[in-house]
């Protein structure tokens, strides 16, 4: 299932930040969830979906890479 992102369109939208602007950050996190699914009909957002997976996560992995934009 694909959630629509926040701008409610059912398609990833990257980064991308412009040149000369230093430095960026992108966290990457993994759930460990203690279900094997959410009851989602796929119309929610990625806020409803992380609010409901909140109370269900049992360890979390978290992943920092950096990238800057002057690079390319």
């Amino acid at each position: 299932m694909t959630l629509p992102n926040e701008a409610r369109l059912q398609r990833y939208i990257g980064a991308a930040p412009p040149a000369g602007t230093g430095v960026h950050r992108y966290v990457i996190t993994v759930d460990a969830l203690d279900i094997e699914e959410i009851d989602l009909d796929g119309d929610e957002t990625p806020a409803y979906l992380g609010f409901n997976r909140h109370f269900h996560v049992l360890a979390r992995g978290i992943l920092v890479g950096t990238a800057d934009p002057s690079e390319r």
